[in-house]
């Protein structure tokens, strides 16, 4: 299981996440194709915010679901 601290979570570039992080580069953080992403959204595993037309995942979602270990779930956890 991943431990992340709140307000820990580092990007790529070695940068703080922004609070609100759109579907794709979530995804990608999280190490799932965007489909998969979208499976879960659909469960409520992750729960995005709507603005306008867009769907953005909070950082704090991201992190509640890297510590509940929920990336097991995705990549084979679960049949």
């Amino acid at each position: 299981m991943i431990n992340i601290k709140a307000g820990a979570l580092p990007c790529s570039t070695g940068m703080e996440l922004p609070l609100l992080t759109k579907v794709p580069q979530a995804a990608h953080l999280l190490g799932l194709h965007i489909s998969s992403l979208d499976r879960l959204i659909q469960r409520g595993e992750i729960i995005p915010i709507r603005k306008l037309r867009h769907r953005l995942i909070p950082r704090s979602e991201i992190e509640r679901f890297l510590n509940s270990g929920g990336e097991n779930q995705e990549k084979g956890g679960q049949k």
